[in-house]
């Protein structure tokens, strides 16, 4: 798919707008097949092969949902985003075709909208689509997206305006810092991005063929099936097939490295169940766990996990899957004793 971008010569927008609306554009073109065409006086005019969007510096962060079938389409681009690639790249999504979470027809089953901390006018941002939407209903609902807004967005008179029903999302609710697995999907069925594929592996852990028609794998795994976890630079983490063991962070008993990611992926037969209990825990604390944390992907391979931190170590986790991955992170600030884990394949 080919979309004409047409960057206003208005000099406003800066080098530094553009360049983070390139690195935005290389968020979705590394990962799907879309190719984002920067129109010169060169490149042919757009005509009845495709549409395209004129980038234009504004008053606010804005474009209208969904692609244009043809011709063009303005995004707006404000001081509040322009240095931004993340909240670019959420443009860039409307663009494409995907639409907010939070409209979704069944949000309420994962979200709270505290329409009294609303300014009034700002009521019809948070209108719920109709049950044909199947865009969003055919995949399930993605807190983690970065389509969906954060807690405290701007239409708010005070405190927080959406809430996630499972409070230890909190911290991923709104996050700009990544295409969740489902935004890349979502694209990449869109634009049936692998339809020119021959026969490929079969992927496994819910991975599928994409654009390049090999496995693109759920956030932290790897491999030619999807059946390895990403490696850390510390050496930790790891695929986990025993009946049952233990895993910690790296170091441990000793404090845990700064700027660090692990990755367990504890696998057991198809039709078991997984338990897991921290022996020992203390990572560092904040309201939501968005700095050091322990990531446990209870809503499965494709979706967000409950965040933990703290001293206070999570109550057992009883998982009724047979495959379950938990992730460390630990930012560049501060360090703590970390973790032990033991787990138990049933």
């Amino acid at each position: 798919m080919f979309i004409t971008v047409d960057i206003t010569s208005n000099s406003k927008l800066g080098n530094l707008s553009k360049r983070s609306m390139e690195k935005a554009m290389k968020m979705w073109q590394d990962k799907t097949c879309v190719i984002f065409i920067r129109q010169t006086p060169t490149t042919p005019r757009i005509g009845s092969y495709g549409s395209g969007v004129n980038i234009v510096f504004g008053h606010m962060c804005q474009t209208i949902a969904g692609r244009l079938e043809y011709g063009f389409g303005d995004l707006e681009v404000a001081g509040n985003c322009a240095d931004n690639p993340g909240k670019l790249a959420h443009l860039l999504g409307h663009v494409l075709g995907i639409f907010h979470q939070h409209n979704r027809p069944d949000r309420d089953k994962y979200i709270t909208v505290m329409f009294e901390a609303l300014k009034q006018d700002a009521w019809k941002f948070f209108i719920k689509a109709n049950e044909n939407h199947t865009e969003q209903l055919n995949k399930p609902y993605d807190i983690g997206s970065i389509m969906h807004l954060g807690g405290h967005v701007m239409f708010n008179k005070y405190n927080i305006t959406i809430q996630p029903k499972d409070k230890r999302l909190m911290a991923v609710m709104g996050q700009r810092t990544h295409l969740s697995f489902l935004d890349i999907k979502k694209v990449n069925d869109l634009y049936t991005c692998n339809r020119n594929c021959p026969r490929g592996p079969k992927c496994k852990n819910e991975g599928y063929i994409g654009p390049n028609c090999s496995c693109t794998c759920p956030l932290d795994l790897t491999g030619r099936k999807c059946q390895k976890v990403v490696q850390s630079f510390s050496g930790c983490g790891g695929v986990l097939k025993r009946s049952s063991g233990t895993f910690s962070s790296p170091g441990y008993p000793q404090k845990y490295p700064n700027s660090t990611r692990c990755t367990w992926l504890i696998q057991g037969t198809a039709g078991s169940s997984i338990s897991l209990n921290f022996t020992s825990f203390e990572i560092g604390d904040d309201a939501n766990c968005y700095n050091d944390f322990i990531e446990v992907k209870t809503y499965g391979l494709t979706l967000e996990g409950q965040r933990f931190c703290g001293s206070i170590a999570p109550k057992e986790i009883r998982y009724n899957g047979s495959t379950l991955l938990v992730n460390f992170n630990s930012d560049h600030l501060y360090d703590n004793h970390g973790f032990q884990a033991q787990y138990t394949i049933h």
